[in-house]
């Protein structure tokens, strides 16, 4: 009798999260024309009638049926239709615990080809309300995600070794991310002295736990400027800040723009 495991597959599968962001059904005309949109999130594309174009100052790719697209977060685009584009769109993270989106180090937007049968069936499962359904649907989405092999992400041993280290700490980050906490809750939850906490952090990432939590803090409040409908007032309370000054001096200071002028230049119809 012989018992295999494998190594690191528990740790690196239960490390990865996908958060939806937002999601829909489009029906563009000539008016869906935005220019110079920067994204906190990934957008995947599945574009089932018409055609549009999206375009930097390095490319210009056409949408066109019968293929998707995903375009990373933090990459540049102009997003132009000149007559009329249908196409189904999910916004989405993919982290793995402790770093940035897997896909915030690449640049350029990926095409796929991609048969009607598979999209018709995602779009299906999205829409319904039984359970099986939706892990249908995050399976589907998953699978597809694999399809853009131009991407590839290795994750090294010492990278795993410190995900272990903080691995709890991260996670009372991403469900504590609020203005309020401080590095000694922080230290407190994780039973650490904050002036080792702090100089274990930093050597091991190279930014301090506050650092880290402004980081994820700017990137939630991103994430609520473009993917709600809630007033610069109501976000900052949502955030856990006193008040909207405050909120928009946070943000200013972490991304040299305030909250308002942020959602104005990189809001995008879907």
């Amino acid at each position: 009798m012989q018992n295999i495991q494998i190594p690191n597959l528990q740790l690196i599968s239960n490390s990865i999260n996908m958060d939806i962001l937002d999601h829909g059904h489009l029906y563009g005309d000539k008016n869906w024309k935005y220019y110079n949109v920067t994204s906190p999130f990934n957008r995947l594309y599945f574009v089932l009638d018409g055609e549009g174009f999206i375009e930097n100052n390095f490319h210009k790719i056409k949408l066109q049926k019968g293929y998707m697209y995903l375009i990373p977060c933090n990459t540049t685009y102009n997003y132009i239709c000149e007559e009329s584009i249908e196409k189904f769109y999910i916004h989405f993270n993919l982290e793995y615990i402790g770093s940035n989106d897997l896909f915030a180090s690449h640049s350029y937007c990926s095409v796929c080809k991609i048969d009607h049968a598979p999209v018709t069936m995602l779009i299906t499962n999205a829409l319904s309300t039984d359970l099986m359904d939706t892990l249908r649907f995050k399976s589907s989405l998953m699978h597809l995600i694999t399809l853009f092999d131009t991407y590839s992400f290795n994750i090294t041993t010492p990278s795993l070794v410190s995900i272990l280290k903080y691995k709890n700490i991260f996670q009372f980050i991403k469900n504590n991310c609020f203005a309020y906490i401080t590095t000694q809750d922080i230290a407190d939850y994780a039973g650490m002295n904050i002036h080792t906490l702090s100089k274990n952090f930093k050597k091991d990432f190279g930014i301090t736990p506050k650092q880290y939590l402004n980081e994820k803090l700017t990137e939630k409040a991103k994430q609520e400027l473009l993917c709600t409908p809630l007033s610069i007032k109501n976000i900052a309370y949502t955030l856990g800040f006193n008040d909207e000054f405050y909120f928009s001096r946070f943000f200013k200071n972490n991304t040299d723009t305030s909250p308002t002028e942020y959602r104005h230049c990189n809001s995008l119809f879907k």
